[in-house]
């Protein structure tokens, strides 16, 4: 990751309420997530290409339901591929990745490409917290790279959501 400035948890919660177009971040479904997310240092930063392999999709149920996190990991590489192998119809997040696939295609400033990720150091690895579905689709395109994204450096060893395995 290369930093780009420092950044604070205030300008992480406006970007992800903007983004979400949620007016109160703590009181809505995200409230589990946002918790203790206060305690990071938090930076500014741009994915680099050497980052790619380091970047796992939130760990939640849903990705595997949805059949996008199979491979016994998180991995965003690998929601990848089996994206590739997805029918384009398969479900509701399935159908929504393509959409951003082929919006990101036509103009890859169409969709917000700022995202907000965790880890405990600087060298990853890193936890999408937000962006889950436009990391997908732009690591689909080979331009995940070049990306910002709101860095959260913190200890995740009480956090299951950041989990690199189910």
């Amino acid at each position: 990751m290369k930093v780009i400035t420092d950044s604070s948890y205030q300008d992480m919660v406006e970007h992800w309420q903007i983004v979400e177009r949620i007016q109160n971040l703590l009181k809505s479904h995200r409230k589990d997530i946002i918790a203790g997310l206060d305690e990071a240092n938090w930076l500014l930063c741009i994915i680099e290409e050497q980052d790619l392999d380091q970047i796992f999709n939130i760990s939640s149920g849903d990705w595997i339901d949805d059949s996008l996190c199979t491979l016994g990991d998180f991995m965003l590489a690998h929601s990848v591929q089996r994206l590739r192998g997805l029918d384009a119809n398969s479900n509701k997040k399935v159908v929504d990745i393509w959409e951003k696939v082929h919006a990101f295609a036509n103009d890859i400033n169409a969709i917000d490409r700022t995202f907000i990720y965790v880890a405990e150091s600087l060298e990853g690895p890193y936890t999408i917290i937000e962006g889950n579905k436009r990391s997908v689709a732009l690591a689909h395109l080979s331009l995940l790279a070049g990306s910002r994204i709101y860095l959260g450096i913190m200890d995740l060893a009480k956090y299951k959501w950041a989990s690199q395995t189910p």
